[in-house]
């Protein structure tokens, strides 16, 4: 036990990000490790086809499978913490104890090395709950993986939640939204439905969140129904949830080496794997809406050389361009499952004055991704798609409804309902 502190002690893990390509254009491996691809699933389940904002039932056999890789991995033993927070991400007030059984952080197992890869890196993953810890307790979560020898520095963040089912919800989405004279909304009308002998201030302890496609950036907070009779809630009209409607996402597949997947135009081996150049996309703000078929944002991990993708599928350095007039007043960053967990930084579009277009290279993992150039303004933490992809009222986004409920006896949000639809 004693060489196994020390061992941890002396581990010098350091995260860092690929911040330069070679002269030439080819791409360099990153000279310390860097995060890789990162997957959510529930455990026995199939993949999701649309982005999901993850969460367990409070009391059931569920589980949740965190799968990260970090490229040029050296092998090193990773921690997890796990904390609980209120509707609005806030840390609650609550002691690790009153919502975790066990322990609220533990060692992750040793990962395992990619095999027969151009790039190298190692295969970590997470299943919660697990022998060491278990969830007691509704709400949101966040998991953090960490280095042992730096834990202040967050390696990884994921949220998830966990819901006690006690609320009935429904919903619909109309391009109609309240006082929408473009075209360029959705509103999103919804009913709760409570049991008897719940509370009789429903309508002032109950916090209702929106997310469109999964994204926590633009999500809309509800606190004052439309109406309120007999246990039954209806947020409708300017007291339901008003998007933007966005646009659609493109698409890249890239499933070997061999071929040239769909949304490549050119690829060629480099001394450190594939470079694949995507066509680039034009700027789509001042467009009429075209209709393409999408998921909204998934990331689909998979491999035509492998049947075990997590360890055997390679990554590319894949290039993005959006064709575009610079846009002042912020950045263009790339949005989709794929990237959400990155930093800001690696997301982040540097613009060409030579080629009038906003670029990056990065490196993912073999499969299928959905992505879309969004704009993020100075100073906000929200996403806009007008000024890159345009919004229109026809997109085919996804919802996720999330039901908070607090008391004024209660130190903590619980979940009470959730709608995908």
């Amino acid at each position: 036990m004693r060489s196994r502190t020390l061992w941890l002690l002396l581990c010098t893990l350091t995260l860092g990000l690929l911040s330069e390509l070679r002269a030439e254009g080819a791409p360099l491996l990153p000279a310390e490790p860097q995060l890789g691809a990162v997957t959510m699933r529930l455990v026995g389940r199939s993949t999701a086809e649309r982005p999901r904002f993850y969460y367990l039932t409070l009391g059931s056999s569920e589980q949740l499978q965190l799968g990260f890789d970090l490229i040029a991995g050296e092998g090193s033993r990773l921690c997890y913490r796990i904390r609980h927070y209120d509707a609005d991400w806030s840390p609650s007030s609550l002691l690790p104890v009153e919502y975790i059984s066990g322990f609220d952080g533990a060692e992750l197992e040793l990962p395992t090395p990619s095999s027969g890869t151009l790039v190298p890196y190692d295969h970590y993953t997470l299943t919660l709950p697990n022998e060491q810890t278990q969830l007691k307790r509704s709400g949101n979560y966040r998991i953090t993986i960490y280095d042992p020898t730096s834990p202040e520095v967050a390696l990884l963040e994921v949220p998830f939640a966990v819901v006690s089912p006690t609320l009935s919800l429904s919903a619909s989405v109309s391009g109609e939204a309240w006082q929408d004279y473009q075209g360029k909304h959705q509103e999103v009308d919804l009913q709760v439905q409570a049991p008897s002998g719940l509370s009789r201030r429903l309508d002032q302890e109950l916090r209702i969140l929106v997310l469109q496609n999964a994204r926590w950036d633009n999500a809309v907070t509800l606190t004052a129904p439309s109406s309120y009779l007999q246990g039954r809630l209806s947020y409708e009209g300017p007291q339901g949830a008003l998007f933007l409607g966005g646009n659609t996402y493109a698409k890249l597949e890239h499933l070997s080496d061999r071929i040239r997947g769909l949304g490549v135009a050119d690829s060629h081996p480099t001394d450190e794997g594939y470079a694949l150049l995507l066509y680039p996309q034009r700027n789509r703000s001042l467009l009429p809406y075209s209709y393409e078929q999408s998921f909204q944002g998934i990331q689909i991990i998979r491999s035509d050389m492998s049947s075990s993708p997590e360890t055997e599928g390679d990554y590319h350095w894949v290039t993005f361009t959006l064709e575009s007039p610079r846009l002042e007043g912020g950045r263009v960053v790339l949005e989709g499952e794929a990237f959400r967990y990155h930093s800001l930084q690696e997301r982040t579009l540097r613009y060409d004055e030579a080629t009038q277009s906003y670029t990056t290279t990065l490196p993912l993992k073999v499969g299928y991704q959905e992505y879309q150039y969004l704009f993020l303004p100075e100073g906000s933490s929200t996403l806009l798609s007008a000024p890159t992809v345009g919004d229109h009222w026809e997109t085919k986004n996804y919802y996720t409804l999330l039901a908070y409920y607090r008391s004024p006896s209660d130190r903590a949000d619980q979940l009470l309902g959730v709608l995908e639809f």
